[in-house]
């Protein structure tokens, strides 16, 4: 059982300020001699507010919980979470209610190197309607396009419209990967393939079967769905210790569909395959080569108006040649290639960036990293997959810049600058200082 009580009072000109709050609650937990673990747990908390004749309450949360554990260390456990929370207002007119319920799964056989994992958390939360409302104001008058992007010179005038009103909106959210290592011999340990999983989907009012696990054509089509997103991925390394043989593999697949305006939808849709083959044929020089191939697809429609759908697709590679004289030294020579087109379009615009990459310790506490890029484009000029004011394409060239010093053992300063020059647009720099500091 616990109880607490909290008050406090703020100094102000203008009258009596301070809050308070008032807590109760117990946990009721299963003993130490049962090996299955199950907790329950209530809440009670009133918030009150100062005014000229003492505090008032404002509100009441109320709070459940339940939830159930297997016992550690076994090569198969699991725990489940339930619980609700819900504010009553006293004085305060809001009223808000939280669902939130959570399953995990693990499983392992180390002698076999297999593993695998799924998460699953479904909510609620409260959202309001939002409406884009789109005015013709003229050629050129305007800064959005006919689908509400902003393209800096356009034709039409934007405006959002939030309402008050909250819809309650059910999440599911999941995640899971199951991979396999393998490899004995020096060359091959630490080999491994990886399948990852992830989803995320909200719909108003409550949640339906195949929302937890919504599959990427679901998240695309499913017109109940306000927001979803997944993930899909197939990775691998094979002989990550040889010299000459050490290979990574990456399949991927990313989903997203926006529905939260109530008459605007955008859907994306990118799909990548690359391989990379890494050389170490001494200790001072290095190489890695990649080939990559790309689709990335994207919709939008506005009801009653009008509609957008793009594809661009893309191929290429890049090659570095990596030399580390000792460690304080790092030097890389790149090289990128890529065509890359709409699928509407006959001729591809082709980009080559070259340039060196350094890194460089300066003292015993500082380090120091430049690149440069120029890039030689030829063909069409190329294309956003979503209407910008951002010019598309690679810059002409670009540079950047890092510098880091760390002051004490757990603060470091960083300093960090990047210069961009797109053709018939002038330079833009930014930079940026930072502290951090690791506890």
């Amino acid at each position: 059982m616990r109880a607490e009580f909290d008050e406090r009072r703020f100094p102000s000109d203008s009258g009596q300020v301070g809050d308070r709050f008032r807590r109760a609650g117990g946990e009721l937990a299963s003993g130490s001699r049962l090996a299955w673990r199950a907790t329950a747990g209530a809440d009670l908390r009133r918030d009150a507010r100062l005014t000229a004749s003492g505090f008032e309450d404002q509100s009441e949360s109320r709070t459940l919980r339940l939830a159930l554990d297997t016992p550690a260390g076994r090569a198969l456990t699991a725990s489940v979470l339930a619980q609700r929370h819900d504010v009553i207002p006293l004085a305060d007119p809001r009223r808000t209610r939280n669902d939130l319920a959570s399953a995990r799964l693990r499983a392992e056989d180390a002698r076999r190197g297999l593993r695998g994992e799924l998460d699953t958390e479904i909510g609620s939360e409260g959202e309001n309607h939002r409406v884009r409302t789109l005015v013709y104001a003229g050629p050129g008058k305007g800064a959005y396009d006919a689908l509400g992007n902003f393209v800096g010179t356009g034709d039409y005038t934007l405006t959002l419209t939030v309402s008050p009103e909250l819809e309650r909106v059910a999440r599911a959210a999941s995640h899971a990967r199951a991979s396999w290592m393998f490899g004995e011999a020096e060359a091959w340990r630490g080999s491994r393939v990886e399948l990852t999983y992830e989803s995320e989907a909200r719909r108003p009012g409550g949640l339906e079967p195949g929302d937890a696990l919504v599959s990427p054509g679901g998240a695309l089509t499913q017109s109940g769905l306000v927001r979803a997103g997944v993930l899909e991925r197939l990775e691998s390394d094979l002989a990550p210790g040889s010299r000459s043989a050490a290979v990574r593999a990456r399949l991927e697949r990313r989903v997203s569909a926006d529905r939260t305006f109530d008459n605007f939808t955008q859907t994306t849709d990118d799909r990548q395959i690359s391989v990379r083959w890494r050389l170490r044929p001494s200790r001072v020089v290095s190489g890695e080569f990649e080939a990559l191939a790309r689709q990335q697809v994207a919709t939008q429609s506005v009801k009653t108006f009008s509609s957008y759908h793009r594809a661009i697709d893309q191929r290429g590679g890049s090659a570095q040649l990596i030399a580390t004289p000792d460690s304080r030294v790092r030097v890389v020579a790149v090289a990128e290639l890529s065509w890359a087109r709409p699928t509407d379009q006959p001729q591809a615009t082709r980009t080559l960036a070259v340039g060196p990459d350094l890194g460089l310790t300066i003292g015993r506490r500082g380090r120091a990293e430049l690149t440069f890029r120029r890039a030689f484009v030829n063909g069409p000029p190329a294309v956003s997959l979503i209407p910008s004011a951002d010019p598309a394409g690679a810059p002409h060239w670009q540079g950047t810049s890092r510098f880091d010093y760390r002051l004490l053992e757990s603060f470091t300063l960083g300093v960090s600058g990047q210069v961009r020059e797109f053709t018939g647009h002038r330079a833009v720099v930014t930079g940026r200082a930072e502290m951090r500091a690791f506890f």
